[in-house]
């Protein structure tokens, strides 16, 4: 035996447990990496949803304002339920043309697993390339809009006194009903000079 020297036996233990002690800080980082990931999705989901509840105040300030038209239509697209908001605004005169329209819809998304929230602005213009349906939120469970009159109804067809919002939404990545996230949004059109 030579007194500063290593064995073979000595240096296969070491570089063993150098190995496993690399390979467990790479599981934690992969595993710390995942959540990050985790937590990012979720933070970008509840990001566009809450942009698009400011984007429909928005639409819903524009429409209390001016002489309008409100509809919804509710149903269900693959056992999930969504409504259609529609909003126009139309010209004063014989013909009452269209000034503009707001629609906002939650359909299936192309894998059928959840719903996608879609809005879009047309004018009373013909072939306007703006007419189109533009997608601002995905991975909904439900989206459901209830227009409630004055007496406290829900009144698809009247003037609406209050509008209320209701989405679920998939907790990302369970595409499973146990794993929900509910919004809501209420929003009194007296508040917006209607």
């Amino acid at each position: 035996m030579r007194p500063h020297a290593f064995s073979v036996l000595e240096l296969i233990v070491t570089l063993t447990i150098v190995a496993l002690l690399t390979v467990a800080v790479l599981g934690l980082l992969n595993g710390t990496t995942a959540q990050s990931a985790r937590v990012n999705q979720r933070m970008e989901q509840m990001g566009a949803i809450n942009m698009c509840m400011d984007r429909l105040m928005d639409d819903v300030i524009k429409a209390a304002e001016d002489d309008t038209r409100w509809h919804v239509k509710k149903g269900y697209r693959q056992q999930m339920k969504t409504s259609h908001l529609t909003i126009q605004r139309m010209g004063g005169g014989e013909k009452s043309d269209l000034i503009w329209q707001i629609d906002w819809i939650a359909t299936p998304s192309e894998d059928g697993e959840d719903l996608t929230l879609y809005r879009r602005e047309k004018t009373g213009k013909k072939n306007d390339e703006t007419d189109v349906f533009i997608p601002l939120c995905e991975h909904l469970y439900s989206f459901d809009v209830q227009m409630i009159n004055e007496e406290g109804l829900d009144d698809p067809n009247a003037a609406p006194a209050v509008i209320q919002v209701k989405a679920e939404l998939f907790r990302m990545p369970e595409h499973e009903p146990d794993f929900l996230l509910p919004v809501n949004q209420t929003y009194c059109l007296r508040r917006f000079g209607k």
